[in-house]
């Protein structure tokens, strides 16, 4: 009888230790997972916003504005408060007005806000 108690425990033993090594495989898949999500979101973002920026570029290279809605701030300041802040620097700057609306040759075009701001 005193055999049989050291066998339940390696028994035991074994068992937890095979069900720590699934759970921490399990752990490391759902990681790679969701790091690989994270990435293709990424990448689609980045895509958009070259696209984006494309079309803004060619619009303004061969497209009458017709419209300034958009406002936007000088690189390095955010628009908070109604003001174009730098807090880095305890800045103000003023606000610029961005073309919100093209005439190419009589197709109008819109741009939202998501064309200047990331």
């Amino acid at each position: 009888m005193a055999k049989k108690k050291p066998k339940k425990i390696k028994k035991i033993t074994n068992i937890l230790i095979i069900a720590i090594i699934v759970l921490a495989v399990i752990f490391l898949i759902s990681l790679i997972k969701i790091s690989v999500t994270a990435n293709a979101i990424k990448e689609q973002k980045i895509e958009k916003q070259k696209e984006m920026e494309v079309e803004k570029e060619w619009l303004m290279d061969n497209c009458e504005c017709i419209a300034r809605d958009i406002i936007r701030c000088m690189d390095g300041f955010e628009f908070i408060d109604d003001l174009c802040r730098n807090t880095t620097l305890n800045t103000y700057s003023l606000r610029l007005l961005s073309c919100s609306k093209y005439d190419c040759t009589g197709e109008i075009r819109e741009l939202t806000k998501e064309y200047y701001w990331d």
